[in-house]
């Protein structure tokens, strides 16, 4: 029917208007220009302020007012996502905050220079909560630091970054296994 085509054409724009968004992705050393598409799991983004996010990822910096006393803090907007207007807090782990600094040059730096790995729970629709850990390894590889992730540590596809430059991030979840697409419904 009319009515049928009129919802498949509309949904076939805001996929595509998704698909082509853009983003900041780590390559090479520098935040170059990326379509969403392009993410995948593994990568660092850099996220500006009012822009949405375009996977789930585990929050590595944040912009710092104070360069000298880094804090980790941003704040985030979750309407899209569960109705609240009101910003949330979230924070990057502490030894993330430590190995890259406060100013952008040192967390770029630090996306090429960071080893480790993270651990987490299966792909769920639950956006309340996240489970999972991260493992630093020490620049000489010798010794390794392990602390636990939760859902203040991370940032869901849907989100918007607010009243802060921007977020540098690594990217846990994409497409189908992000929390909001996991809870999406067929239509």
């Amino acid at each position: 029917s009319y009515l049928k085509l009129k919802q498949d054409l509309s949904r076939h724009k805001s996929d595509h208007a998704a698909n082509s968004a853009k983003t900041l992705r780590y390559v090479g050393g520098e935040f170059v220009p990326a379509v969403w598409t392009e993410v995948k799991v593994g990568d660092f983004l850099k996220v500006g302020n009012r822009e949405g996010l375009p996977a789930d990822i585990l929050l590595v910096a944040a912009h710092e007012p104070d360069p000298a006393h880094p804090a980790g803090a941003c704040y985030i907007e979750t309407k899209s996502l569960d109705g609240e207007t009101n910003l949330k807090g979230r924070s990057v782990p502490k030894p993330l905050t430590a190995a890259c600094g406060g100013t952008l040059a040192s967390q770029a730096a630090a996306c090429g220079a960071i080893s480790g790995h993270v651990e987490c729970e299966q792909p769920n629709a639950a956006t309340r909560k996240f489970v999972g850990t991260l493992t630093l390894r020490a620049s000489g590889g010798a010794s390794e630091e392990t602390v636990p992730l939760g859902i203040n540590n991370v940032l869901l596809r849907g989100s918007v970054v607010r009243n802060s430059e921007y977020v540098i991030g690594l990217v846990i979840n994409t497409g189908v296994d992000t929390k909001v697409m996991q809870g999406a419904r067929r239509p």
